[in-house]
């Protein structure tokens, strides 16, 4: 058994919050509108003339969102989408394996609309977004962020929770398309907006764990996601363990859908990866409501899972923390 967020021993430099606020439920779609229409063209921008991408699955949706804790910008957006009548997005996009069908792995949730915006970086780039927010709730009454003027950034910079190698990008995660930047597999930082490689998995990774505890917590003990090869592998890199579970799609370019057993993933990412180790049992609380501000809304007191990780975790923790000094 692990607790999380007891100590806040490390701190990430971004916070996701459940967008369960008016205000956090527009950032979240703005968010998206401008990446999926503005940024990569996979919708139309004039169906949406609000500046909030939609589709009909939002209603079985749970929204997150995330802010960066030094430039007090919202940075990210993804959702977790629960089942309609027994079928999620997957299940209507492509065809899944018997044995990975939703009569063999019981409750599951699937992550989609993972998006991490390009210009964050640039605090007066006030274009990034097509919605300037200056004042959104906090806790439901006035939330202080920015999606595109930032506020003033602190000098000193927080030091990345991760030092390992980067992971390589994924479709919707700020990354530019490799035909414009030569250089971005290279390892080197991007600049003009772009995420350091590994800032970017840095921020990938706490939103990764933020799905996924939040679907622990709710007894959900699986999830799926369709992506292509290049955020597949960004996961794998994080230490992840998942499974093909069907047959690829066209879907915005060649889609793979995968499944993963949540506990199995986070057990084999704890035991492989140092970040892992360090992010999962060192971390802060994965996630807030913007409702209430409460730690996973119950109040601020963290608690344990049900789920026990091997008693090898201890010793990832000690590793983890001689490899992170």
């Amino acid at each position: 058994m692990y607790n999380r967020g007891v100590s806040a021993m490390s701190k990430t430099r971004y916070e996701v919050f459940v967008a369960d606020t008016p205000g956090t439920r527009r950032i979240h779609h703005a968010i998206r509108y401008s990446v999926y229409c503005l940024e990569r063209g996979f919708e139309d921008p004039g169906e949406f003339p609000d500046g909030q991408e939609r589709d009909p699955w939002d209603a079985q949706a749970t929204a997150f969102t995330v802010r960066d804790r030094e430039t007090g910008l919202w940075v990210g957006a993804m959702r977790l989408v629960h089942p309609l009548g027994g079928h999620l997005p997957v299940h209507r996009l492509t065809r899944l394996r018997r044995e990975y069908a939703p009569t063999s792995t019981g409750g599951a949730t699937e992550l989609s609309r993972i998006c991490i915006t390009k210009g964050f970086h640039a605090p007066g780039n006030a274009g990034s977004f097509p919605i300037p927010v200056q004042r959104q709730e906090r806790w439901g009454s006035d939330i202080q962020g920015r999606l595109a003027a930032g506020m003033g950034c602190r000098t000193r910079r927080r030091v990345p929770l991760f030092r390992s190698r980067p992971a390589d990008g994924g479709e919707y995660l700020g990354r530019h398309e490799r035909h414009d930047r030569p250089d971005v597999d290279g390892g080197e930082p991007e600049t003009k907006g772009g995420l350091a490689p590994v800032e970017r998995s840095e921020l990938f990774a706490v939103m990764l764990r933020a799905a996924i505890e939040y679907s622990r917590d709710h007894e959900i003990p699986f999830m799926y996601f369709l992506v292509n090869r290049a955020l597949a592998r960004m996961v794998r890199r994080l230490g992840f363990t998942f499974s093909q579970a069907g047959v690829p799609c066209e879907h915005r370019g060649i889609r793979y859908p995968y499944l993963a057993h949540l506990d199995t993933a986070v057990d084999h990412a704890v035991r492989s990866s140092p970040d892992m180790a360090r992010l999962f049992l060192q971390g802060e609380v994965p996630y807030r409501f913007a409702s209430s501000g409460d730690q996973r809304g119950d109040g601020g007191s963290p608690g344990a899972h049900k789920t026990a990780i091997p008693g090898e975790a201890a010793r990832d923790l000690d590793s983890a923390r001689v490899a992170m000094g």
